[in-house]
């Protein structure tokens, strides 16, 4: 669902069901993480996108591929090009996508 909402008109609808996920106890994982932070993208949000950010880095999902590109798109859609290398920089994994 999460996916979903995040490319359709009300992108906002992800973060409410990520939001219910976390109130019921429900794990994310490093799938959830990418999807909310294509969100954060699309509304500007770069503030709650480095929010995420550091869920990613205390949950261990820093090493995880899918969310490092998904970091780098996030900071780079929203103009946050020195962050985007940071994190280019200190992942530990890369792939051509990075």
């Amino acid at each position: 669902m999460i996916r979903g909402f995040s490319k359709s008109p009300t992108p906002s609808e992800s973060l409410s069901v990520y939001n219910y996920m976390v109130q019921f106890g429900v794990p994310v994982d490093h799938f959830t993480y990418p999807f909310v932070l294509t969100t954060c993208a699309r509304l500007g949000e770069v503030r709650l996108g480095r929010r995420f950010h550091c869920e990613v880095v205390r949950n261990d999902f820093d090493s995880d591929l899918f969310v490092v590109n998904a970091l780098m798109q996030f900071y780079g859609s929203c103009g946050c090009f020195r962050d985007a290398c940071q994190v280019f920089d200190e992942s530990p994994v890369r792939d051509v996508v990075t």
